[in-house]
Order: C-alpha cells, then structure tokens, then sequence
C-alpha cells in the first residue's frame, strides 16, 4: 500500500539565484529594471540568503500550507499543462501580498559528473499575467491559451539562453 503524499515537499538545491536575463524578461512583463531595484531587490535577496541557508526549497499544492519563502506548482491550474510542467512561482513579499510572483525553474545540472539542482529565479510576474484577470478573462479559454503561451515563451527562452551558456562553458573547458 502506498503511503500518502506529504502536503509539503522539500526540493533540495545546491544554487538559487537570478537567472542572467532576468531583468530582461521581467522588463516584458511590465516590471521595470528601476522599479525592481527600489522595490523588491532586498526581497529578492531575502528569499536568495533563505533557500541558500536551508538548502532546500519547500514546495506546496494546497493554499492552506501557504507560508513565505515556499514555491507551487504553476501547472497546478486547470489547463495550465503543457505550458506550466516543471514552472514554480512564489510569492516575493514576506507580507504574503499576492504580487509579485517570482517564477522559478529547477535546473538539473551536471557538475563534474555529479548531479546538482539550482533554482533558476526567471522573472517577475503576477497572478494576472500568469493566470489570468479575475472575472470573464479567467474562464476564458482563448484568452488563457495566451497569457500561458506568453509565459512559456519567456521560459524557453531563458532555457535556450541556459543551453548555449552550458555548451560555451564546456567548449572552454575542453580547449584548455
């Protein structure tokens, strides 16, 4: 018999931090490289300093084991599949104000052949532009298709970024 799922799972981590076309692909959605230093750069550092500390970031499903400095899974949301697999978001703020999110990829790297997970901080966003508006633009099939593929854009594009990063390292390393 199998035992049932903990309602809050611990996803170990070597790195976190900001991935390097962060501002960039937070700027797209509508959060400015200015606004994010004045307003949420100490936020963000305190989230860093946190998952770096423990080692680990707590992941959640249900809203009641919502708690600061925790992740969920953005693909948790009907329809949200296949654009959100493998995307976390958390909310920034230690107040637990809704926005902004900070989205987060788990990265699986291979350093020295030994198998590392950094938490890929990717941009800015916030319920809206993740989720949908409340009202008529929430159950609107179309118009979520959209905002999800927009957002799945941003993603591959910071993965694509990552890729070419990694095979640039390794041409170095292998030409020393």
């Amino acid at each position: 018999m199998s035992q049932p799922k903990p309602k809050v799972e611990r996803k170990y981590i070597s790195k976190v931090g900001l991935h390097d076309l962060f501002y960039e692909l937070s700027e797209e959605l509508g959060y400015e490289v200015e606004e994010i230093e004045d307003n949420y750069l100490d936020a963000l550092a305190n989230l860093i300093e946190l998952w770096t500390k423990q080692g680990y970031i707590e992941v959640y499903v249900d809203s009641k084991d919502r708690k600061y400095g925790r992740c969920k899974p953005s693909d948790e949301k009907q329809n949200s599949v296949p654009w959100y697999i493998g995307v976390h978001h958390a909310r920034l703020l230690s107040t637990m104000e809704d926005d902004p999110l900070i989205v987060i990829i788990f990265e699986e790297l291979d350093e020295n052949g030994e198998p590392n997970t950094i938490a890929s901080l990717r941009f800015l966003a916030n319920h809206d532009l993740m989720f949908g508006e409340k009202g008529r633009d929430k159950y609107n099939p179309a118009k979520l298709k959209a905002l999800r593929m927009h957002i799945d854009s941003l993603i591959q594009e910071g993965n694509k970024y990552t890729a070419e990063q990694i095979r640039l390292n390794r041409e170095m390393q292998e030409s020393k």
